[in-house]
């Protein structure tokens, strides 16, 4: 199902950029769906779902191996996989939140600064939205259309994770 999605990109570039992501990414994508899901099949799924996800958006990645490529690349799996749980449980796509129940992949930071030191110790989701946002400079818009969620909800998760980044370093 992969190659069906490669095939249908017209630009050559893309198609590249595409295979190279694919190459570069599947396996931590694969890994970060299996967090969240216990089924083989449904952790392909999100796979799949997320890559077809990125590839409508190839056009925002300039580069391959990027701390912003893999932001956004971690960030899309773990939406993609919390979706597939909302549909496996049929519930509501408004009732799940995420939250420290899926703490997502753990960040370390090799340098001494009080707040690269918070945003590690934030639940992943709240950090990778905070630098896709900030660090990336994202519009909420094209966040919205990135991760597959309204603008409210993309506002609604910042302000979640400015308060939660407030919170850690105001107890230092």
């Amino acid at each position: 199902r992969m190659f069906v999605c490669l095939q249908i990109i017209e630009s050559e570039d893309d198609r590249s950029k595409s295979e190279q992501l694919f190459d570069r990414y599947a396996g931590l994508m694969y890994c970060i769906a299996s967090k969240y899901l216990s089924n083989e099949q449904d952790r392909e799924d999100a796979v799949q779902t997320a890559f077809e996800a990125i590839i409508r958006n190839i056009s925002k990645l300039s580069v391959i191996d990027s701390p912003q490529t893999y932001s956004y690349i971690v960030n899309t799996i773990e939406s993609k996989s919390i979706d597939v749980l909302r549909r496996l449980h049929k519930i509501e796509k408004q009732t799940i939140e995420m939250n420290s129940n899926y703490p997502g992949v753990q960040a370390e930071v090799e340098i001494d600064d009080e707040l690269a030191t918070a945003l590690t110790r934030l639940p992943s989701h709240y950090r990778e939205i905070l630098l896709l946002r900030y660090d990336c400079g994202y519009t909420t818009k094209e966040l919205s259309s990135m991760l597959g969620i309204t603008r409210s909800n993309v506002q609604k998760q910042i302000w979640r994770a400015k308060e939660a980044l407030s919170k850690l370093l105001g107890e230092r």
